[in-house]
């Protein structure tokens, strides 16, 4: 099963400490193929993901399915070495894409030079991003503090409605977060990058691309607040251009990181 994963380029994207490449999730081409990409930890190298795509839809068609692995191509022994994939959620362009939940979170201890595992396989999005959340070689954090695993809540308000689920975030040292909160019968990803004194942006993708809409940045009530356990950002809302539904007239989201 092959598909087209915006590879080099795109799966730069996969590298945790850029801001992942871009593309379309669902485009697949009938060949087989393997794309490895060095991974990093703010700027410290932790190994090397590798992805072998398969030959088709099928994951019994010869060749099997999409498989992702890591192995630590270093000579550094990770006290702690926390990977999580994530699908990339908009194109170089912006616009919205076919929304996927969070792919996985895989937590690693005492990973030795040379460690190789398989992180997930399966019928894969087309364009994957890579988070490094933890890494800890000794008693060092590799990573900075924006860097993490999170859990919370996000909560949405209508006139003085509010609507509130459950929601879990990835973020890199770069700084780049994304959230995946749902309810029955709806669900929503947002991608932020976090900043002082307010995040640059925040893009929000409420159960599909007609109702994307985003953080008013310019709105003097909005406000992030960061602490090395907590994130709490609240804003106004403003539609994006692909928007057609009504949109929240605000939002408020609370995380605390996930040891």
């Amino acid at each position: 099963m092959r598909r087209r994963l915006p590879l080099a380029a795109r799966l730069a994207g996969l590298v945790a400490a850029a801001s992942a490449a871009t593309a379309c999730i669902d485009t697949r081409v009938e060949q087989s193929s393997t794309t490895r990409v060095d991974i990093r930890a703010d700027t410290t190298l932790v190994g090397q993901v590798n992805l072998q795509r398969g030959n088709g839809f099928d994951i019994s068609a010869p060749g099997g399915a999409d498989v992702v692995t890591y192995r630590n191509t270093t000579t550094r022994t990770f006290a702690r070495l926390s990977i999580a994939l994530s699908e990339n959620l908009t194109t170089s362009q912006g616009t919205c894409v076919p929304l996927r939940p969070m792919l996985t979170d895989t937590v690693l201890t005492n990973v030795i030079p040379g460690t190789e595992l398989t992180l997930l396989t399966g019928i894969l999005p087309s364009s994957l991003r890579v988070f490094v959340t933890e890494a800890v070689e000794g008693t060092t954090r590799l990573v900075t503090t924006l860097a993490g695993r999170w859990s919370g809540t996000y909560t949405e308000w209508t006139g003085t409605t509010p609507k509130v689920r459950p929601a879990s975030g990835l973020s890199q040292s770069g700084g780049r977060l994304v959230v995946r909160a749902s309810l029955p019968g709806d669900s929503l990803v947002a991608e932020s990058q976090l900043s002082t004194p307010r995040p640059l942006n925040f893009t929000a993708y409420p159960n599909s691309c007609d109702g994307l809409y985003l953080a008013d940045v310019q709105n003097a009530e909005g406000r992030l607040t960061l602490a090395t356990d907590s994130i709490v950002y609240v804003s106004r809302t403003v539609g994006g251009v692909s928007t057609t539904r009504t949109i929240p007239d605000s939002f408020a989201l609370r995380l605390t990181r996930i040891p």
